[in-house]
């Protein structure tokens, strides 16, 4: 149901927020609007805990995106990232790749030790890190 939506010509700013509640509590909330800018990216590890167990190993994705202030993803962008690890992993595949399309994955893997992963995510103007924890 829209309760007021976003308009006017010759307003300094069209945005508008879409809400979905569940009872008397917000659950989920949108932003979109005129008043976008790039705002940086993100890293997000789909797992947050990994297991050094014996002669294998334990991996997971990362995600990177582009975002724009109102934490939507910038498809258009083009830009180039650097991954850097510090603690008990080993990054599988290259260390710079661009942001196709606004996002881009990459997987890391556990080396056998534990401790916790920081995992720094370079790009031209921004930069993000997420962290995993290898027991």
């Amino acid at each position: 149901m829209v309760i007021k939506s976003a308009g006017g010509w010759g307003e300094t700013e069209n945005n508008l927020v879409l809400e979905g509640w569940l009872g008397d509590r917000i659950v989920c909330r949108k932003e979109v609007g005129e008043s976008r800018y790039a705002a940086g990216i993100t890293a997000r590890a789909d797992d947050t805990v990994l297991y050094a167990d014996g002669d294998t190993y334990d991996a997971t994705r990362i995600t990177v995106k582009a975002v724009d202030n109102m934490g939507n993803l910038l498809p258009f962008t083009q830009e180039c990232v650097e991954i850097r690890l510090d603690g008990p992993a080993r990054l599988l595949g290259p260390a710079r790749f661009p942001l196709t399309g606004g996002v881009s994955s990459f997987w890391i893997r556990t080396v056998g030790k534990t401790g916790t992963v920081r995992i720094g995510v370079l790009g031209v103007e921004s930069k993000a890190e997420c962290t995993v924890d290898v027991k």
